[in-house]
């Protein structure tokens, strides 16, 4: 590292200018909106996302969530067949908010079948739509 970058991150160290900034940072990410404009930033990133995200690796995007905001909790759906994420008394997965109806808390033993899901062994990609009847078209 070069000695005057050193020295202005020492300086902003020193003088706490570096904390603040770092604590206004964490506050902007740790709220819903913070939640809300990351999910909806990943999404942005590829087309494929909010389908990867719902088919098969919706554990996966919980860990992700977690990753960022750690007071987030899994929860299922009834049917045991799709992970939101609890935090700050919401619900969320790739789509946004959702409504946390019909969904628990997750136990251990559903925390490790949810943790063997994943999107490449379903393989579901969608390569267009039905000309007849816009049914999506998938591999």
């Amino acid at each position: 590292m070069n000695e005057e970058l050193f020295g202005e991150l020492h300086e902003q160290e020193e003088y706490g200018l570096f904390g603040k900034e770092h604590e206004r940072q964490q506050c902007f990410l740790h709220s819903v909106g913070g939640m809300l404009r990351f999910i909806n930033a990943l999404r942005q990133t590829d087309r494929y996302i909010e389908m990867i995200y719902m088919n098969g690796a919706c554990y996966q995007f919980h860990l992700l969530l977690k990753t960022f905001f750690p007071e987030s909790k899994p929860y299922i759906s009834k049917e045991k067949d799709h992970v939101i994420t609890k935090y700050a008394g919401r619900y969320y997965d790739i789509t946004g908010e959702v409504s946390g109806n019909w969904y628990t808390p997750m136990t251990e033993s559903e925390i490790d079948m949810a943790s063997g899901w994943s999107f490449h062994r379903t393989k579901v990609i969608q390569i267009g739509e039905c000309p007849h009847c816009e049914e999506p078209i998938v591999v």
